[in-house]
């Protein structure tokens, strides 16, 4: 598994795409199975993409593995996920945009890899573009799935809900919007750079097609086909390349990582245990969980992706 390279890695997550949508359109996937499939991809894509950050650091740093240089990942990655989550603590509202935010530069630094793009202020703002308008339309889309979900975070009200129900009678025309903004910024971007050519129209249809299925999918199935199969499979392959871990197989990685994959495991257990029965709150508290980690996960990712670049 990840032996293909990313080209076609990228179209064979696509075909299977295409294949979900297709039999959950002719068969639809009751909520169970649905839950099924988004638990399965976070315990074999979604966490071992991201417990392979401390191989990262050292590696970008050239060091070796030590209880020295563990130390110092541990405190620069439990430093920044701890100020985040004393953010929760402070204002839900604000901790949850500022995970958006930083979730749609890792999301577009991932998508838009496909294109290119040299490492300047220029992509780095496209890449942030790209994310926010992506993931405020998914919202937006999905709003009445999203209002259960932002419900069962603790300490977000029915009163917050409601600033954010204005723009959900609107989700048609700020998709349209956002299409008619970000393609003319995309074009000026590329064109100066003298960048555009097959390779670029070819990513950009991909995108195309992947979000139209994410987009027209229940929220399990949609997000879990896009953060657990196509952003944690091509990460993984991304890393691997950067660790010189091209020909190694896919349990190569789980055994490298059991520590951080076992902890992921167990908690993912407890919150299962605890909140059985009560979907809304459990993809709650498993959202706050991400977005606690993902900050020092897009520093560590975000670190080799310029370098390529």
């Amino acid at each position: 598994m990840f032996k293909l390279k990313s080209k076609y890695l990228r179209f064979t997550y696509l075909f299977f795409a295409s294949a979900l949508f297709l039999v959950h359109y002719i068969f639809p996937i009751n909520q169970t199975i649905q839950l099924v499939f988004f638990g399965l991809g976070v315990l074999f894509f979604g966490i071992p993409h991201g417990s392979l950050d401390h191989f990262i650091y050292h590696h970008e740093r050239k060091e070796l593995m030590s209880i020295k240089s563990l130390a110092n990942f541990l405190l620069f990655y439990l430093g920044f996920a701890l100020l985040y989550s004393l953010l929760w603590v402070i204002s839900v509202e604000l901790s949850i945009l500022v995970f958006i935010i930083i979730s749609a530069y890792h999301f577009g630094e991932m998508d838009l890899k496909s294109l290119g793009l040299k490492a300047n202020l220029g992509s780095r703002a496209l890449f942030s573009i790209y994310g926010l308008l992506f993931l405020v339309n998914y919202l937006l889309y999905q709003f009445p799935q999203v209002e259960a979900i932002l419900l069962g975070f603790p300490g977000f009200d029915y009163s917050q809900i409601e600033k954010l129900k204005l723009l959900y009678g609107y989700q048609m025309e700020v998709m349209i919007s956002s299409i008619l903004l970000f393609i003319p910024v995309l074009l000026i971007y590329l064109i100066r750079n003298k960048q555009m050519g097959f390779l670029q129209l070819e990513a950009i249809l991909q995108l195309a097609l992947l979000m139209l299925i994410v987009f027209n999918l229940p929220i399990l199935l949609g997000f879990g086909l896009y953060f657990n199969i196509w952003h944690a499979g091509l990460s993984m392959v991304e890393i691997k390349k950067f660790l010189g871990w091209q020909d190694k197989s896919y349990w190569f990685i789980y055994r490298k990582s059991w520590v951080t994959n076992g902890l992921s495991f167990l908690m993912i257990a407890i919150l299962f245990m605890v909140f059985r029965g009560n979907v809304e709150r459990l993809l709650a508290i498993f959202f706050m969980a991400i977005a606690i980690l993902t900050a020092p996960h897009m520093k560590v990712i975000s670190s080799f992706f310029s370098k390529e670049r």
